[in-house]
């Protein structure tokens, strides 16, 4: 049996704060009988760090937060003490979790359990089994539905919570769940996104769902291995590291093999980009606005390109007419987060190979 991970559990709690018109933001949403009410957008948040040493804590720490319709949960720790800050890269880092919350909602409903489709016990252990890795099928979760579930009642909405052997962050979670193929949403993986906890508030009807979360008990947290970069350089061009990530993990290596392989990948991967870099300012000199240079920049940021080269291909593809600030427009992608790719730079290349 794996030795339970020996450091404490944390989960960084962000209540929203009063908006402009002094009324504090719902992160859960309201249904009427004629109408639904989305969750409110919060900018300003307190934050507090919890700790949970076992399922049985985390069970207790969500259940609480069920009821607190202000409150949700990130991946992120605080950079600042400073209780009050925005939901934001600058304010908040990345780091490795050992638990993570998937995050289900395009699972229909099979026939059989129709007749249970309001028995979350039932519904979790479905997705448990039939739709993730063996690691996760003898471990115990702490199951909730999402606020639409009952409402609609096409698709499985639900979140499962699990304790895990190794900390983990979010290119750890995207690179597991990719090589095992699961049908979860990935976007719960980013740094500082919003893992909802609330409740829905149910206004003069009645919530079709009678139970809305629990406690699956089985082993203790789910035994998984990394899946490591260099094993996951892929075909077609595809790959889930940057060039950055590629050097920092031949520099750190002590494996022949992994110190090899990412020489190879390293060496492809600037070539590649040179030739492509080239392409896209041949192809768009001179002709870019503010929303293309966006993309245009995000997709060089994300392939790991540095500073200046980003600067030189951007300010080349610049229309003399833009009024764009490509050091604002920089640092803004650097806190948000690259979001374009590849095949958004072999696009301004015209389909460049």
């Amino acid at each position: 049996m794996s030795k339970q991970p020996s450091n404490l559990n944390k989960l960084t709690v962000l209540r929203a704060q009063p908006s402009k018109d002094k009324s504090v933001p719902n992160m859960n949403k309201t249904f009427t009988s004629t109408e639904t009410k989305s969750y409110d957008k919060a900018y300003m948040f307190k934050h507090e760090e919890k700790v949970f040493q076992n399922i049985e804590q985390l069970h207790e720490l969500l259940t609480t937060l069920e009821e607190e319709t202000s409150a949700c949960i990130v991946r992120a720790k605080p950079k600042t003490n400073n209780q009050m800050a925005p939901r934001q890269l600058d304010t908040m880092e990345e780091v490795q979790r050992c638990w993570v919350m998937l995050d289900f909602d395009e699972i229909a409903i099979p026939d059989e359990l129709s007749s249970n489709m309001f028995d979350g016990r039932i519904m979790a252990e479905h997705l448990v089994q039939k739709h993730l890795p063996k690691q996760f099928h003898d471990a115990s979760y702490h199951w909730q539905f999402s606020n639409s579930y009952g409402v609609k009642k096409d698709k499985i909405r639900m979140h499962l919570w699990f304790i895990v052997s190794k900390p983990m962050g979010y290119r750890d979670w995207g690179r597991y769940f990719e090589h095992h193929a699961s049908p979860i949403d990935f976007s719960v993986f980013r740094t500082v996104q919003v893992h909802y906890t609330a409740n829905p508030i149910f206004d003069g009807i009645n919530d079709p769902v009678p139970v809305r979360s629990g406690l699956v008990k089985k082993r203790p947290f789910a035994t998984i291995h990394k899946i490591e970069p260099p094993l996951m350089v892929t075909h077609d061009n595809n790959h889930s590291m940057t060039l950055n990530e590629a050097k920092r993990l031949h520099e750190i290596t002590t494996d022949p093999l992994v110190k090899m392989r990412t020489k190879v990948f390293i060496d492809g991967l600037e070539k590649r980009n040179g030739s492509l870099v080239e392409a896209i300012i041949a192809v768009n000199q001179n002709q870019l606005h503010h929303s293309d240079l966006n993309k245009l920049m995000a997709g060089l940021i994300n392939q790991g390109t540095d500073s200046f080269e980003v600067m030189r291909v951007c300010n080349a593809c610049k229309a003399p007419a833009s009024n764009s600030n490509l050091t604002g427009l920089y640092n803004d992608i650097i806190r948000a987060g690259a979001k374009c790719g590849y095949s958004t730079l072999k696009r301004f290349a015209g389909g460049a190979k």
